[in-house]
């Protein structure tokens, strides 16, 4: 109330910020059901694959009509939420515009102009909407209580048979359904792709991943890193310690000018680092997938045995499409690389897609055959501490052999902190599969003493059975110097 009991105007920059609150619920509301159906959608692929593997193709149509039902309410959803963001835009935009061009004279002038943008009737009929579709939980499971013939009018039969048929074949891999028609090259790559990925069992679980995702708290980190620089210098010196991480080294040249002679010398390095110990060898050498045949006829000719990794996959940006990105892996392998450092989509990890970033993962994974994947998160990038943790669990389950830091080529490399919470991702992984996933920080580990930091951390988080070359790489080019200087 304003004074002498009259009612206070409206503030229309209140009002507008009140507006897009709202919108902004809505798109929370609208996100959670694309979620949850995702969630039930995976529950649904499971069940197909049981009924697959009985021959019961009635109950997999069944299930498979449900699939595309949802695929198509999950798209209506998407279509809701640009039109929503949209309007949010427009209507950031033209205040923005109106209070620089210093026309806001008016409470009645600024609502005018407003309510002629936004058209606040036909909104509130698209609110009315979005609240309806928000309340349809349990979409799937509705669906699957009804009979084939009651779901759908008969029309609709026609136009979604084709539909069913290419969920069936995607989900059992070839085993029902038809393949569907090649629309392009690309399109029938992915697929190839995706498929392979469901043959390893690599199907993002949304639920899960929820839930070991849900606890981001790590109240030790602090001590834990302080501890680990406060210790180094104390084993920096100890000459069993840099002998281990000498053999965990990847010697690597990521160089545009890179030559087949230049990586010749490369790997006589790795294998033959030390002159006074005659057994010290690096992990492994790390080139660019042109150079990998290089590497691999060298090994060859002179009849040593020495682990292959290239940075395949669209590093370092992984800003390429998937269908090239996997084919690259292939020819790495192909030419004899037997560890493929790969990157992640940062892209969509920082939009929060970690569905995308899993599924183009587990494609890569596919594509390298027998070949080790060693995921790079390139953690400089991606803006959070708890990005990171998710980044991780995200590799892992899309089929990782390793996880690590960095790139190289980013203005941030690999820290102790994020090395923390990957590592206990990695721990808290072991400890509820009993499987064992590596650890490899790589960028800007030059001198022993960062070296034996991050030795020292794998150590208090995952245990002396971790820091040998299976599951403990540490990529550098100038520490293998250093470390022999000292040795």
């Amino acid at each position: 109330m304003g004074l002498f009991g009259l009612s206070k105007k409206p503030d229309p920059k209140e009002q507008v910020r009140d507006m897009q609150r709202k919108m902004r619920g809505e798109i929370r509301g609208l996100t959670r059901q694309i979620h949850q159906i995702e969630r039930e959608e995976d529950k649904v692929k499971r069940q197909i694959k049981e009924a697959a593997k009985k021959g019961d193709k009635d109950v997999c149509m069944i299930l498979g009509k449900g699939i595309v039902r949802s695929r198509k309410a999950i798209a209506k959803m998407y279509s809701s939420i640009a039109q929503i963001n949209g309007v949010n835009m427009a209507m950031t935009h033209q205040l923005a515009t109106i209070r620089m061009a210093g026309s806001i004279k008016s409470s009645t002038e600024v609502m005018k102009q407003m309510q002629s943008l936004i058209k606040i009737p036909e909104i509130s009929a698209t609110m009315r909407e979005m609240s309806r579709e928000m309340t349809k939980v349990g979409i799937i499971e509705e669906m699957m209580e009804e009979t084939f013939d009651s779901m759908d009018p008969e029309d609709l039969e026609e136009q979604a048979e084709v539909e069913i048929e290419n969920v069936l074949w995607e989900i059992t891999s070839g085993e029902l359904g038809k393949a569907p028609l090649a629309k392009t090259d690309a399109i029938a790559a992915d697929a190839r792709y995706r498929s392979e990925a469901d043959k390893i069992d690599m199907t993002f679980d949304s639920s899960y991943f929820e839930q070991v995702t849900a606890d981001f708290s790590y109240p030790e980190l602090g001590s834990v890193v302080g501890q680990c620089k406060a210790e180094a210098s104390s084993i920096s010196g100890n000459k069993d310690i840099l002998l281990k991480l000498l053999f965990c080294t990847d010697l690597t040249t990521l160089a545009g000018d890179d030559t087949p002679a230049r990586v010749r010398a490369l790997v006589d390095k790795a294998l033959h680092p030390c002159k006074t110990n005659a057994d010290a060898k690096c992990g492994a050498v790390c080139v660019y997938p042109l150079r990998v045949k290089d590497v691999h006829d060298h090994l060859k000719r002179t009849g040593k045995q020495l682990h292959i990794a290239s940075v395949a996959g669209g590093f370092p940006s992984g800003q390429y499409r998937i269908e090239s990105r996997c084919l690259e892996i292939e020819l790495a392998v192909a030419d004899g690389a037997d560890e493929i450092d790969t990157v992640i989509n940062r892209g969509a990890a920082i939009d929060g897609d970690w569905r995308l970033v899993h599924d183009e993962l587990a494609a890569m994974k596919a594509a390298c055959g027998k070949a080790h994947l060693k995921t790079i998160l390139a953690t400089g990038e991606l803006e959070s501490l708890e990005n990171v943790h998710k980044a991780s669990w995200t590799a892992i389950m899309a089929g990782s052999d390793f996880i690590k830091t960095s790139t190289g080529k980013e203005s941030v490399n690999a820290t102790l902190e994020v090395a923390y919470v990957m590592c206990k991702v990695i721990d808290a992984y072991h400890k509820h599969t009993g499987k064992k996933i590596g650890f490899k920080p790589a960028g800007g580990i030059k001198t022993v003493e960062e070296a034996c930091q991050f030795y020292l951390l794998v150590k208090k988080v995952l245990g002396e059975e971790w820091l040998n070359g299976d599951l403990f790489r540490i990529g550098a080019s100038s520490l293998v110097d250093n470390l022999v200087k000292v040795l």
